[in-house]
């Protein structure tokens, strides 16, 4: 048996337990998150819930915070209200879309009749617990990471890469190409370590620069999962035709986004490190960068779409999950012939 076919079984193993590790991680992440949203609908909030998390306030800033007649309520307002201590109560989403969404319609004081396909949407997982869950392990995975910095990143849009940029794919190949011929003619062992420090040196010199450009293409990556699990749950989905309108126009830029995101409900420490190590050697985020930013300018528009779809499955989960709570509900009416309020 000779070098190479060792080295390829090799290979061929470390893949395989790889894959293994992987997959019974992510059925162990799923059990376990599966469980969380049972014990968390209908739950009781309070402020303490939120820890940390302050109320996102992205998505009304970037869509509301300068148009002029639609305002809703103003700093002065909200502040005097303070909603801001109210709304941990509110919040049972899941997804930072989610969470936008909920402090967005509360800042623009709309009432909940302005949308009554999202009535429709609360009504259906109030009475179907098989499709909320099945609808939360999918938005579960987008976490509160899906969300936070989207919008402003996307406005404006990334800057296109560098000319220089260009070198990435080929040097990216010319690794793989390397490795592949070193069973073959091991003297290209050397040359082979020489391009890798080149291309760990590269990593390093546009770390700094990717960080701001990457943001929004990884975000995109995890919003495309979740896109695509809510499609492939139910084709039903109120939404759902214009959403899957989109998501065929970004095929492409979902290719390369699905290198770069990162889920840690996707992926486990095992598979975080080897990609790690993967990008090192054959530029993966740079070629993804270099290939992805013209894509993420050319489907801004299908992008906010479909995160829109999302925050609003999600918000609308979240007011059939509150008015589930096991509280007492009670609608106060003005009686105009005593000046009293009833129904407290």
């Amino acid at each position: 048996m000779g070098i190479g076919t060792v080295i390829l079984l090799v290979a061929l193993f470390l893949g395989v337990g790889v894959l293994a590790v992987s997959a019974l991680g992510g059925a162990r992440s799923r059990g376990r998150m599966r469980e969380r949203l049972e014990e968390d609908w209908g739950r009781v909030r309070s402020g303490s819930d939120r820890g940390d998390n302050e109320p996102d306030a992205e998505l009304w800033i970037v869509a509301d915070g300068a148009s002029a007649g639609d305002r809703g309520l103003d700093d002065q307002a909200w502040g005097d209200l303070e909603i801001d201590r109210l709304l941990p109560e509110l919040d049972h989403t899941l997804t930072g879309l989610g969470r936008q969404f909920l402090y967005r319609q509360l800042r623009r004081a709309r009432s909940w009749g302005h949308t009554p396909e999202l009535e429709t949407l609360a009504r259906r997982f109030s009475e179907d617990p098989d499709s909320r869950e099945a609808v939360g392990l999918v938005l579960a995975r987008g976490g509160r990471g899906l969300g936070p910095g989207l919008w402003t990143s996307m406005s404006p849009p990334p800057p296109p890469p560098p000319t220089a940029w260009l070198v990435f794919p080929p040097l990216g190949l010319g690794m793989l190409g390397l490795l592949l011929a070193i069973p073959a003619e091991p003297r290209l062992l050397l040359p082979a370590v020489g391009l890798a420090l080149l291309n760990m040196a590269i990593c390093a010199l546009t770390a700094p620069r990717m960080n701001r450009v990457m943001a929004p293409l990884r975000q995109v990556g995890q919003l495309l999962v979740v896109v695509d699990g809510l499609l492939a749950l139910d084709p039903a989905l109120p939404g759902s035709e214009e959403a899957r309108a989109c998501r065929r126009r970004m095929t492409r830029l979902g290719q390369v986004a699905r290198w770069v995101r990162r889920s840690p409900h996707d992926s486990d420490d095992v598979w975080a490190s080897l990609r790690a190590y993967l990008n090192l050697l054959f530029l993966l985020d740079p070629n993804a960068l270099l290939l992805g930013t013209r894509g993420i300018r050319r489907r801004a528009g299908d992008i906010s779409d479909l995160a829109h779809w999302v925050g609003e499955v999600d918000f609308a989960r979240s007011v059939a999950s509150l008015r589930a709570e096991p509280r007492v509900w009670v609608r106060p009416e003005r009686s105009t012939s005593r000046g009293l309020v009833r129904g407290i």
